[in-house]
């Protein structure tokens, strides 16, 4: 009954009237037990049916939260064949038949795709009852489907006790379902007892105008001698219970493997029971048919089947379902059931469940991954091997980017088990947690800790821990502790036979030798880690991306631009199928930068705009870093404000966790930043400090910050020519050393400063030809810039001729500061294209100016096809292009 709840009708016609008009919708009702809302909802269902909707109907039960994807499958089997006609990416029919080979994230990205187009047919009102109870894949699901629907005709609602944290993200609005009034209530009251005005009220105060209470209470109110001390919930279990003490034991029993079944529509009753037990529960209003359709007759009878079943009960009704689905071949969900059937320890079963978990982890199915382990680590009889598997959860929470679950399960795994392979396992996602989260210096004593406490018993983990160690020690700039700990890496990994923690190790040497400015050994060391990795991250082995990582950055380092970007990619559309966010945010900053370097400014700018401006990574030192090269690509723009905006974010993090990499990188942006403002002293007083970090680090490779050009021309600027000489005689030392096109090309064009005018002309040709070789189009400019100046100085001919080539190059860029410097007119506010768009048109504009179809951006940005045709749409006008070859010029930029 919907009686004095005009305000949630209203609401809720609301929600149904914005999808009608093309503009999805979502809301939360959210109230006690009992209160109203599934009436509400059914109230709702009808009158979307009358306007025309397809309804995907779910109810939320206990007993399904550890079941993957249980209320997915409830919400498709209310329009099979639309999600079989509509499912190209194959995905859902693989979570129905239990089969699924994707991440959460890329489930629930297919799940809106489905829907939404679906929603073009017919508009679609998606409801979920009781969602306090679903689990984690179809929350994901539900989530994304409210917060990525947005030109659709879309309407979600869902229910619940309490305010649901996953539901508050989705930034949709949360209503509070309350008592009915005393008028609502009397008039509620009439109509299902024959009470007097007098005991009507005693009954509304008593249940505080709890529709259910009034209803399943009223009829008796009175009728005895005191009333029930018991409160309203205690009061309506009883009444439940009540009921369902009434039916045979037979009835009993299949009416909890209903309660348990994820299609909630009580299909196995009528296969277990006669048509006459059926009525009889019908009778006792446990039941009611709608249709062909025999279900609860509210969520609460259900959750109160499982609620009062006792625990073999359910176990039995587990197995039960088990059973039908290894009938229908659904051989991973009948796992799940057989394992939420287990009625104590079962090592095989358990043992079964922990390769699903690795199968899952192969397919990229990471939060099945993380379920399997933690399930499986329940089972065992052993307690150093329930450790190892949830171990193994930590490691999948690690990689899904759940920080809180990689805390809780760290500390569950060292209060199960002490053994020195299980802390082992366990310290090497935790340890890069602790890293990220509360510095480098403090993830390295922790890896280091770890790996000494493990090594004589433990020789594998502990060599991985160590070399995780040295890539912390690199964050916090620190080449000592990055090369000791590696060699102990090696070392320990010398007497294992694990081929795992050898390739691990030897990748931690090279990529410290590589700092150390042994390019030669790094590579020898780095060619055979780059081959086992990325066969080993294609075959869907998550360990690898470490690996796969520590390469690419080694080859950007190296100045092997096309490498470093196919390897980068890769980790991206790896880290997108898995759902690993923070993998994604890492990759896509690492994307920045050597787009930034290879001058595509344009495209740095959007991929670390829609980086940062993604709500759902980070621990602070991931964060830390992606502001720091988002103030990098905006000093090398001249956008001066969000530098320093971006500046002060990493800078703030970088002070109190000693995330040393973000603090070098955020203060080279700000040098570089008032270098091309022609404010050289003010460049100085941060590039010195960088120089200083790095005098102390041990550091050689220049390729971890471009800084040292900055550096080098400030002093030009100021004509400090004996601090000049020391510093160039620095980058010299850099540049024969390791033999890098950016260090000899700054190197070169400084020393040109210094040599008589005659010899500067052959000098400043050979930092062409470097910046030329290197393929970066700003150090090009700027060495052009610099010979021009020389040249003008000096009234040697071909001054305004190297002007002109680096006012063009510099304009190409979109460095509108440099470019009026080498004009000689004033700078020119000279906005992005980019500008224009909103943060979900860029995010659009970014993904298709890649190359990528309306479907595939879709699926990969979480949104309807018909929301990227929209923003597509408005993009264009805004940018005033007429086709997508047109707009990726725009938005790449003309150098892109």
């Amino acid at each position: 009954m919907t009686i004095g709840r005009d305000d949630e009708q209203a609401s809720l016609r609301e929600v149904l009237d914005r999808a009608l008009g093309g503009r999805a919708c979502a809301l939360a009702l959210c109230g006690d037990a009992g209160i109203g809302k599934s009436a509400l909802l059914r109230w709702a269902r009808r009158a979307a049916a009358e306007a025309g909707f397809s309804v995907l109907d779910m109810v939320g039960i206990e007993g399904d939260v550890p079941v993957p994807y249980a209320g997915m499958q409830e919400l498709m089997a209310c329009a099979p064949t639309a999600f079989e006609e509509l499912d190209e990416s194959g995905l859902l029919a693989a979570v129905s038949d239990g089969t699924v080979s994707a991440s959460g994230a890329r489930v629930a990205a297919a799940f809106l795709d489905v829907v939404t187009r679906l929603a073009e047919r017919t508009p679609v009102f998606v409801v979920v009852d009781d969602a306090q109870w679903i689990d984690g894949p179809t929350s994901l699901a539900v989530s994304t489907l409210a917060r990525r629907a947005e030109i659709d005709r879309v309407a979600v609602v869902v229910t619940s006790r309490q305010p649901l944290a996953w539901w508050h993200a989705t930034g949709s609005p949360t209503q509070e379902v309350r008592g009915l009034d005393e008028r609502a209530a009397l008039a509620l009251l009439r109509t299902i007892a024959d009470l007097d005005e007098r005991r009507a009220s005693e009954c509304w105060l008593a249940t505080a105008g709890n529709p259910l209470a009034m209803i399943e209470l009223g009829p008796t109110w009175g009728s005895s001698a005191e009333p029930s001390p018991l409160r309203i919930p205690e009061r309506l279990e009883r009444a439940i219970d009540e009921r369902l003490a009434g039916v045979d034991d037979a009835v009993a029993a299949a009416l909890l493997v209903a309660a348990l079944e994820p299609s909630g529509e009580v299909r196995r009753l009528e296969r277990a029971t006669a048509s006459r037990a059926i009525d009889g529960a019908v009778a006792a209003r446990l039941l009611e048919r709608v249709g062909d359709v025999v279900r609860f007759v509210h969520p609460l009878v259900r959750a109160r089947v499982v609620a009062r079943a006792a625990f073999d009960d359910v176990r039995a009704a587990h197995r039960e379902l088990a059973e039908a689905a290894e009938a229908v071949g659904d051989r991973e969900g009948a796992l799940w059931h057989r394992a939420e059937g287990a009625v104590g320890p079962d090592e095989r079963l358990a043992g079964e469940l922990f390769d699903l978990g690795q199968t899952c982890r192969r397919r990229g199915a990471t939060r099945e991954w993380l379920l399997a382990a933690q399930r499986a680590s329940q089972l065992g009889e052993d307690r150093d091997e329930a450790g190892w598997r949830l171990a193994d959860a930590v490691d999948a929470a690690w990689y899904l980017s759940d920080h809180a679950a990689v805390e809780q399960l760290y500390r569950e795994v060292r209060r199960l088990s002490d053994a020195p392979r299980v802390r082992g396992k366990s310290a090497m996602a935790y340890g890069q947690e602790v890293t990220w989260r509360d510095g480098p210096l403090a993830g390295y004593r922790f890896l280091m800790g770890e790996a000494e406490a493990i090594a004589e018993e433990a020789a594998s983990q502990a060599a991985i821990c160590a070399a995780f160690a040295s890539a912390a020690a690199t964050i916090a700039v620190r080449a000592d502790l990055a090369l000791s700990a590696a060699r102990r890496s090696v070392a320990i990994a010398g007497t294992s036979e694990d081929m795992v923690a050898q390739v691990t190790a030897q990748c931690a040497l090279g990529s410290a030798l590589q700092l150390v400015g042994d390019q030669a050994a790094a590579d020898e060391l780095l060619g055979p880690v780059e081959q086992l990795g990325v066969a080993a991250a294609d075959a869907g082995m998550t360990d690898a991306e470490y690996l796969v990582t520590q390469v690419c950055l080694a080859h950007g380092y190296a100045e092997r631009w096309e490498r470093a970007i196919e390897l980068v990619t890769g980790v991206l559309g790896r880290g997108r199928n898995a759902g690993a966010l923070d993998l994604i945010a890492q990759a896509n900053t690492t994307m920045t930068e050597l787009a930034l370097r290879t001058g595509r400014w344009s495209e740095a700018y959007g991929l670390i705009r829609t980086t940062i401006d993604d709500p759902d990574w980070g621990v602070p030192g991931e964060r830390a870093w992606a502001h720091a090269v988002h103030a990098r690509v905006c000093a090398s723009l001249g956008r001066e404000d969000e530098c320093r905006a971006a500046a002060g974010e990493a800078l703030e993090i970088a002070f109190s966790s000693g995330f040393t990499v973000a603090e070098v990188w955020a203060r080279s942006a700000l040098g570089l930043l008032e270098l091309g403002a022609g404010r050289a002293e003010a460049a100085l007083v941060q590039l010195d400090q960088v120089q200083a970090v790095f005098d102390a680090s041990g550091f050689v490779e220049p390729g971890t910050v471009w800084w040292h050009g900055d550096q080098l021309d400030a002093l030009v600027a100021i004509g400090d020519l004996a601090r000049l000489k020391e510093r160039v005689g620095d980058a010299e030392s850099i540049a024969e050393r390791t033999g890098r096109r950016y260090a000899l090309t700054v190197a070169t064009r400084a020393r040109a400063q210094l040599v008589d005018p005659d010899v500067a002309e052959l000098v400043f040709g050979e930092s062409i030809e470097h910046a030329t070789a290197l393929g970066s189009p700003f150090e090009l400019a700027r060495t052009h810039l610099a010979r021009g100046q020389h040249r003008g100085r000096h009234g040697l001919p071909g001054a305004a001729d190297d002007g002109r080539r680096a006012a063009a190059l510099f304009e190409s860029l979109g460095a509108a500061a440099w470019a009026a410097r080498a004009g000689d007119h004033p700078a020119p506010v000279v906005p992005l294209a980019v500008d224009q768009l909103t943060a979900s048109e860029l995010r659009v504009a970014m993904a298709v100016a890649r190359g990528l179809t309306n479907r595939q951006a879709a699926i990969e940005l979480y949104l309807s096809t018909k929301t990227v045709d929209y923003y597509l749409q408005s993009i264009y006008r805004k940018l005033g292009v007429r086709t997508r070859t047109e707009m990726a010029r725009v938005v790449l930029g003309a150098s892109g």
